[in-house]
C-alpha cells in the first residue's frame, strides 16, 4: 500500500523517506498538473462577459494612461469618476487609489490592444501565480510536495478566488504580492533581501492600501515573536525605505479615502465590524474545519499511545508543527487578524457584508495554505483520510460557516437590526456542497449577459459614433465598450465641478440637453444626482420628442465579484437576490442631426 507518512515533515530541516510518495524537491510535476487545471478554469473564454463597473473603472483608466501618461478622469470624449470626483486632484488626474493595477491594465492594452480580455489578462496570470506562491510557501515549509499540492488544489477550487482572477481589478495582484511579501519575510537577513521586501511591500500598497496591515502585522510578530527577532533589525531597515514611497500616498489621497471609508464612531460597533468580517472569512474559505483539525491533532499530539498507557510511560513528545510551518502560520494568522481589525476601523458592516473579502483577497491563500498544513497532520501522511479530507474541504461547505449558521433567515441584504448577519443559500444543496463550482464551469462556456451588457449591444446597434449618452449607473462599461461620449456626468454639486469647469469640459459634460439617448436604471434612481423626470421635462420645453424605445430586464449590475451576489448563466444564484427590480429604460431624444441612424 502507498501511503505519504513518511513524507509528512515535523520540523525545521526535516526531508521525506521511504515510499513511492517520498520526492526531491527538484520533481513538481503536481503544481505543473494543477497549474494547468487552473488555466483552464480562468482563461476559458475570458473576453465572454462584459465589464462591469469596477473592471470599466480600471480599464478607462488604463486607456487614459496610454494616452497622457496619467490615470485621468477626463480623455477629450468623456469625463469618467465614480466617487464624484473626489478621487481626483485639481488637474483631473485620479489619486485616491493607487495606480498599480492601472498601469498593468495599460502595459496589457499596449500588447494586445483595448478590449475585455487584455482588460483581464494580467490579473487572470497574477491568479495562476498566487496558485503557484502558495505551493513554493508550503513546501519551503514542509519540504513535501503532496501537503504543498493540496495548498494549490484547495486555492484551485475556490471559485471565489477563481471570480477574482477574472476580474480587471486588484484582487489578484494584492493576494500575489500579500503572498511573496510573507515568502520574503522569511528571508530578511540582508541588505540585498531587505531592499526586495521593501520593493514588494510598495508594489503591494500602490495595489491596494489595505496592504498597511500585513506591514504592520508582520512589524509586530519582530517585536513580539521570539523566533522572528532576528528579522527585527532588517525589517526596520526596509519599512523605513516603504514608508517614503507609500506614507506621502495616503496625505496626497486623503479626500478620496474620506470618500470610500466609513471610520469608527462609535467604541460599541468595533466587535460587530470584526464579527462582520469573521463571516465573511468564514464564509469564503474552511476556518470552521481548520479549527476542528487543530483540535483534533493538538488532542492527538497529548494523548498517550496505547503502548504508553500499557508501559505506563511518558510518550515522546512531537511538536504539533515544526518551526518553520508554525512560523508561516503564525505570520498568516497575523495578518488575518490586523485585515479584520483594519477592516473594523475603516468600514462600516454594510460594506463589509456587500463588499466580502475584495479588500481582502489574501486571506483565501492563506486559508487554503493552513488548511493544507493540517489536512497532512490529521491525516498522519495516510492517504485515505489525506484525500477524504481534501474532497470534503474542496467540495463541500462542511469546512465553512454556511451550513452551521441554518437559523438565519436567507436574505440579499444585511439586517439593520442584527450586530451581524450571515450569508445563508435558500436550498440545502447550496448549503452544504459547493455547488457554484458547477455554476461557474457552465458560466464558462454559456453566455451569461446582465442589464449593462443588453444596453451596450443596443447602443452599438442603435446608436451613431457622436451621438450622447446619460446614464445613471454603470457609465464606466458602458464608455469603455461603446466609445459614445457621455453626458451629464458632473453635477454643480460634486466637489470637482469647479475644476471641471476650469478646464473647460464641452457643456455636455455637465448638462443632459445635449443627449440623444438616456439609459435610466430605475433600480438606481438619482444614486449619482440625476434625475430623469426633470431632464425629461427640460428636453420636452426644448421641443425635443422623447421616445422610449427599450425595456430591459435589471441585474442591478452586470455582475458581481463577491460569491454571494453572483449571478452565473441561466440567471442563477447560488445566494438570495432580489425580487422584482424594475427595468432599465432606454430613450432616444429625436432631434435633427447628421449621420443618425436612429432606431
Amino acid at each position: 500500500m502507498i501511503s505519504p507518512a513518511s513524507t509528512v515533515a515535523i520540523g525545521k530541516g526535516s526531508q521525506p523517506s521511504g515510499s513511492s510518495w517520498t520526492i526531491e524537491t527538484g520533481r513538481h510535476w503536481p503544481i505543473i498538473l494543477v497549474l494547468g487545471l487552473a488555466a483552464i478554469l480562468v482563461l476559458t473564454n475570458l473576453n465572454g462577459d462584459y465589464l462591469w463597473a469596477d473592471e470599466g473603472d480600471t480599464a478607462v483608466l488604463g486607456k487614459s494612461i496610454l494616452k497622457f501618461g496619467v490615470p485621468t478622469a477626463w480623455d477629450g470624449v468623456a469625463f469618467i469618476d465614480s466617487d464624484f470626483g473626489a478621487r481626483l486632484n485639481d488637474d483631473l488626474i485620479m489619486v485616491s487609489h493607487p495606480w498599480l493595477q492601472y498601469y498593468v491594465t495599460a502595459v496589457s492594452f499596449a500588447l494586445w490592444g483595448e478590449s475585455a480580455w487584455a482588460a483581464r489578462l494580467p490579473f487572470a496570470f497574477l491568479g495562476l501565480a498566487t496558485i503557484a506562491l502558495v505551493y513554493v510557501m508550503v513546501l519551503g515549509v514542509t519540504r513535501n510536495r503532496w501537503t504543498a499540492a493540496t495548498a494549490a488544489v484547495l486555492l484551485m477550487l475556490s471559485v471565489q478566488f477563481l471570480i477574482y482572477a477574472r476580474q480587471s481589478r486588484h484582487y489578484t495582484l494584492n493576494a500575489a504580492l500579500t503572498c511573496l511579501l510573507v515568502l520574503q519575510f522569511n528571508r530578511l537577513n540582508s541588505w540585498a533581501n531587505s531592499l526586495l521586501f521593501a520593493g514588494i511591500g510598495i508594489l503591494l500598497f500602490h495595489s491596494h492600501p489595505i496592504a498597511l496591515a500585513p506591514m504592520i502585522a508582520l512589524g509586530l510578530l519582530t517585536i513580539v515573536y521570539r523566533p522572528f527577532h532576528d528579522r527585527r533589525r532588517w525589517f526596520g531597515r526596509a519599512v523605513s525605505i516603504w514608508a517614503v514611497f507609500t506614507l506621502p500616498w495616503l496625505v496626497m489621497a486623503k479626500g478620496g479615502y474620506a470618500e470610500n471609508t466609513g471610520f469608527i464612531q462609535n467604541a460599541g460597533t468595533f466587535l460587530p465590524r470584526i464579527g462582520q468580517f469573521a463571516i465573511e472569512c468564514a464564509s469564503m474559505t474552511s476556518i470552521i474545519g481548520v479549527a476542528g483539525l487543530f483540535l483534533i491533532t493538538w488532542r492527538r499530539k497529548r494523548t498517550p499511545t496505547p503502548s504508553a498507557r500499557r508501559k505506563k510511560t511518558v510518550p515522546y513528545a512531537v511538536e504539533m508543527f515544526g518551526p518553520e510551518e508554525r512560523g508561516l502560520i503564525v505570520a498568516l494568522v497575523s495578518i488575518i487578524a490586523t485585515y479584520a481589525v483594519v477592516m473594523a476601523v475603516t468600514q462600516p458592516r454594510d460594506t463589509i457584508w456587500f463588499f466580502g473579502l475584495r479588500y481582502t483577497p489574501a486571506v483565501i491563500p492563506f486559508m487554503a495554505m493552513i488548511a493544507a498544513l493540517l489536512i497532512a497532520k490529521a491525516s498522519r501522511g495516510n492517504w485515505r483520510p489525506w484525500i477524504a479530507l481534501v474532497l470534503v474541504f474542496g467540495f463541500t461547505k462542511l469546512g465553512r460557516l454556511t451550513p452551521w449558521t441554518f437559523w438565519e433567515v436567507p436574505r440579499p441584504k444585511r439586517d439593520p437590526t442584527a450586530e451581524v448577519t450571515f450569508h445563508n443559500p435558500e436550498r440545502v444543496v447550496d448549503r452544504v456542497l459547493r455547488t457554484g463550482q458547477i455554476a461557474f464551469v457552465r458560466s464558462l462556456i454559456e453566455p451569461n449577459p446582465g442589464t449593462t451588457a443588453r444596453i451596450i449591444e443596443y447602443l452599438k446597434a442603435h446608436a451613431s459614433p457622436r451621438d450622447i449618452v446619460v446614464t445613471n449607473y454603470e457609465w464606466e462599461p458602458l464608455y469603455f465598450h461603446t466609445g459614445l461620449p457621455q453626458g451629464m456626468t458632473v453635477l454643480p454639486s460634486y466637489p470637482i465641478y469647479a475644476a471641471a469647469k476650469a478646464h473647460a469640459l464641452p457643456d455636455y459634460v455637465f448638462r443632459g440637453d445635449a443627449a440623444r439617448w438616456i439609459v435610466w436604471r430605475q433600480a438606481w434612481g438619482s444614486y449619482r444626482g440625476q434625475k430623469l423626470d426633470a431632464l425629461l421635462a427640460q428636453l420636452g420645453e426644448a421641443g425635443l420628442p422623447v421616445t422610449l424605445v427599450a425595456a430591459i430586464p435589471e441585474t442591478l449590475a452586470e455582475n458581481s465579484e463577491n460569491l454571494h451576489f453572483r449571478r452565473f448563466a441561466r440567471d442563477h444564484h447560488i445566494y438570495p437576490w432580489f425580487t422584482g427590480i424594475p427595468e432599465a429604460l432606454i430613450y432616444r431624444v429625436d432631434r435633427p442631426r447628421a449621420g443618425s441612424r436612429g432606431e
